[in-house]
């Protein structure tokens, strides 16, 4: 498998293009800034259109392109080691490279970088809220971001590029965050909320985000601890702050802190709300869901003390199909032999 590498390229007086938008580097820098400044050449491509000024910086990002060597048979997903410096030409339903001739694919606009067939979301998913700290930083648009597991993000930005596994509304790219198809140096800000769980290999995607950072450039991340299983099968770790720290031991860490999502508060309510759907889910009935419910805080605590009996839920978890309980317990056993 083979992956690409977006940015920006040492002679700017090249083609740019990506998808349906594309520009010739030709035209004064003024005629862009001042107003819509449509295509003066032929297009390797066959779309063609009118290019809206607020795009120009992520038009740019997208559209230098490096190519990637085939990748390493044991790497993650479509991981590659970057040499091959091809440029890239596209038509309407795949993108070329014009040095060695590796494919990929579009899904509509997006280029895909992938060995595995995209998986499309559903209608209903759903995304948290990144926070209103980096809401602003998008907002402001003085900084250019690479979003990596954006989602269903709320708005679109034009100074961030949103990475995604899968295409949701937004989405400008989709590939695989253990080899970021993208060139060194590229990004000031790296988001990452709610992603690091869910990958097999955290400290070989954190180096990723590492090498596309531009110098003095920061990574933000959100990642799970006291949660319960979620997105199964690709939910891998739930971290300590000490695993975070592990994972991202090539940067200087700023804070490593508790949120205000993630506080205690929240992590009960979310625990209690994932005990209590894990039940139902698993075939509990519906009378012995109630007595769940009605347990208290105190009745739990006691039984871990050894000062109390079994609350009424009790039994009714221990006797959770193995399906079930994996969701929400509190570790596993694995007894394994040696092929």
């Amino acid at each position: 498998m083979r992956a690409c590498c977006l940015g920006p390229r040492r002679n700017p007086a090249r083609w740019l293009r990506i998808s349906s938008w594309c520009l010739h580097a030709g035209q004064p820098i003024e005629r862009i800034r001042a107003g819509i400044t449509p295509c003066s050449l032929p297009l390797r491509s066959q779309f063609c259109r009118p290019v809206v000024p607020g795009l120009l910086r992520k038009l740019i990002f997208l559209t230098y392109v490096a190519h990637a060597t085939r990748a390493n048979r044991s790497s993650v997903g479509s991981g590659a080691r970057m040499s091959c410096r091809g440029e890239l030409r596209h038509d309407s339903t795949s993108v070329t490279c014009m040095r060695c001739s590796a494919a990929f694919k579009l899904h509509g606009r997006i280029p895909v970088f992938l060995k595995e067939p995209v998986t499309i979301p559903p209608e209903n998913h759903r995304s948290n809220p990144i926070g209103a700290e980096f809401e602003t930083i998008l907002r402001e648009g003085k900084d250019f971001v690479l979003h990596i597991g954006a989602g269903v993000s709320a708005q679109r930005y034009p100074n961030c590029i949103e990475f995604e596994r899968r295409p949701f509304r937004h989405t400008d790219v989709i590939g695989d965050a253990h080899s970021l198809p993208f060139r060194a140096g590229s990004f000031d800000r790296v988001f990452a909320f709610n992603v690091f769980e869910h990958l097999a290999e955290p400290q070989k995607a954190a180096a990723e985000i590492l090498r596309v950072l531009k110098p003095g450039g920061s990574v933000a991340i959100h990642s799970a601890f006291l949660q319960a299983v979620h997105e199964a099968p690709h939910h891998y770790f739930n971290a300590t702050e000490f695993g975070l720290r592990k994972w991202f031991s090539s940067f200087e860490v700023e804070r490593c802190h508790v949120s205000g999502n993630f506080a205690p508060g929240m992590m009960l309510a979310y625990l209690m709300s994932s005990v209590i759907n894990t039940a139902k889910e698993g075939g509990a009935a519906l009378d012995n869901v109630m007595r769940l419910r009605n347990t208290t805080l105190g009745e739990w605590a006691d039984l871990w003390a050894g000062t109390g009996h079994h609350p009424g839920g009790f039994e009714i978890l221990q006797s959770l199909p193995q399906s079930a309980q994996s969701k929400i317990a509190a570790g596993f056993e694995l007894v394994a032999r040696k092929r």
